[in-house]
C-alpha cells in the first residue's frame, strides 16, 4: 500500500489579505510544522520521500516537517523541492484581491479559479498535464509487504488538479477545500488505483 499525503502550505500574508497569489513567491508567515503532524505521518509507514513545490511558502515548511520526520526515523528521507508542484500560474489576477472575481471566501474563490481559463495564465489542460507528471513522481515509490508514505508540499488550487487525476478523470468534486498545513491522504493499492481519498491529518478529538 502507498499513503500519498498531500499538504497545503501555511497561511501566507497574501491568505490573511484575501489576494490571490498563484506563482509569486510569497513566505509562509510562520515555516514551522507541528512534531504531532511530523509524527501522525511517520506512523503511516516507511515514509520514502519529501516534495515540495520550490515557492518558498511550501519549500520553508516542507524542509522544516522533513527535519522532524527524520528526527523520528532512524533511516534517511530523500527531500526534493520541484518546480512541478507550484501553484498554477494565475497571469495577471496574481496580486489581485480575491473580491475581483467576485468571491470574498477561499473555497468559492478555488472553485472559480479551479474552472477558469485564464488566457495569460496556465491553462486548465495545462495544470491537470504538469499534476500528472508531479504524480508520476510520487506514485513512484512503493515498497512490498508494507505501507510507503510519500509527502508531496503543494498549493490549493494545483493539490485539486492532482485530485482530479487521481480520481480517474472523473471529477468526484471538483474542488476539496483544504486549510492551511492540511489536505488528503490518497491510499493506492498495489494495482496503483487509488482505494481512497481522506482529509489528513487526522483531527484528534
Amino acid at each position: 500500500m502507498l499513503d500519498v499525503i498531500l499538504l497545503r502550505h501555511p497561511e501566507t500574508a497574501w491568505n490573511r489579505e484575501k489576494i490571490l497569489q498563484g506563482q509569486s513567491d510569497i513566505p509562509a508567515l510562520d515555516p514551522t510544522v507541528s512534531d504531532e503532524l511530523a509524527r501522525q505521518i511517520v506512523e503511516l509507514g516507511f515514509v520514502a520521500a519529501v516534495y515540495t513545490s520550490d515557492l518558498q511558502r511550501c519549500s520553508e515548511p516542507a524542509f522544516n516537517l522533513h527535519r522532524k520526520i527524520a528526527a523520528q526515523t532512524s533511516l534517511p528521507v530523500p527531500y526534493s523541492l520541484t518546480p512541478l508542484l507550484r501553484e498554477r500560474n494565475f497571469g495577471s489576477l496574481e496580486g489581485k484581491p480575491y473580491d475581483i472575481l467576485g468571491h470574498d471566501s477561499v473555497e468559492s474563490v478555488g472553485n472559480y479559479l479551479y474552472h477558469l481559463e485564464i488566457p495569460d495564465g496556465e491553462g486548465k489542460d495545462a495544470s491537470r498535464a504538469r499534476a500528472a507528471d508531479a504524480l508520476r513522481s510520487l506514485l513512484y515509490y512503493q515498497v512490498p509487504q508494507m505501507t510507503t508514505v510519500v509527502v508531496a508540499m503543494t498549493h490549493g488550487c494545483f493539490m485539486n488538479y492532482m485530485l482530479t487525476e487521481l480520481e480517474g478523470n472523473v471529477e468526484l468534486s471538483p474542488y476539496r477545500p483544504s486549510g492551511n498545513l492540511s489536505g488528503f491522504r490518497v491510499r493506492v493499492g498495489d494495482d496503483k488505483l487509488v482505494k481512497d481519498i481522506i482529509p489528513f491529518p487526522e483531527v484528534k478529538p
